[in-house]
């Protein structure tokens, strides 16, 4: 499934700007796969793409959860603000698709229990 997922959704983790499967890009750097992405059998980079593909389906103003979630990744505010405040990244803004990325991609770095804030993660196992 994740070998599928086009790189429309990458354009906001790498900026690339083909259509090839995300498993064949070659100048996407990929990150080093930790013990928990090898039980999903996909890498860091990956990872992200699937959630905003299930999560807003690469829409960066999508709104969801009966108006609660919002963006690419479909944040609840709170959750947004409370993370970007732990992890010091005061200076995102939950509007911002690229922000909203960036903050997950802090999420999953600094702690993988994080990933039980996205209900879609399931999808992206293998």
């Amino acid at each position: 499934m994740i070998a599928k997922l086009l790189v429309t959704t990458a354009v906001l983790i790498g900026g690339v700007t083909t259509t090839e499967p995300l498993s064949t890009q070659g100048n996407i750097a990929l990150e080093a796969i930790s013990p928990h992405y090898i039980e999903y059998k996909v890498t860091h980079k990956e990872l992200l793409s699937c959630l905003i593909h299930y999560e807003s389906g690469g829409v960066e103003d999508a709104v969801g959860d009966h108006g609660l979630a919002y963006g690419v990744l479909q944040y609840h505010l709170s959750t947004f603000n409370q993370y970007k405040e732990k992890y010091e990244l005061s200076w995102l803004r939950y509007e911002e698709a690229k922000d909203q990325v960036r903050l997950a991609d802090t999420m999953l770095k600094e702690d993988f229990g994080n990933l039980r804030h996205w209900t879609t993660a399931w999808r992206c196992s293998s």
